[in-house]
């Protein structure tokens, strides 16, 4: 079985944005998500271009850093959040049980999956 785990964001636009402002911001999203921007973005920031057009490129594949990231969205798979917040912090109580508290590990991770889908189990409510 091959995974990867890869993360996604998106810029977006206020809803309370109106006039001069909300004129700007398309104008801003728009060059943030066009092709050039995420080439720059790439090759600066290391973030990895949401156009596949963009990202797939042979010079993109090639790239011996960011080629192999690349290659991996192929199978890459990302958390399905329905309560942002609290799964977050669902992840960062069990490390800190670990780090923090000495717990084991793997009991540490059992009651964070335990929690984890007691969150989703609510919001499928």
């Amino acid at each position: 079985m091959r995974s990867n785990y890869a993360s996604y964001f998106a810029n977006g636009i206020g809803a309370s944005a109106t006039g001069e402002k909300l004129e700007a911001a398309e104008k801003f999203l728009k060059y943030v998500s066009s092709p050039e921007a995420m080439q720059i973005w790439l090759k600066v920031v290391g973030e990895l271009p949401a156009r596949k057009a963009v990202a797939l490129t042979d010079d993109n594949v090639a790239d011996p850093i960011y080629g192999p990231f690349l290659k991996g969205l192929a199978y890459a798979h990302t958390t399905q959040f329905v309560d942002e917040a609290g799964q977050r912090q669902t992840a960062v109580d069990m490390v800190n049980r670990v780090l923090i508290n000495g717990d084991d590990p793997k009991a540490s991770l059992d009651e964070a999956a335990k929690q984890e889908q007691a969150i989703i189990d609510a919001a499928a409510q």
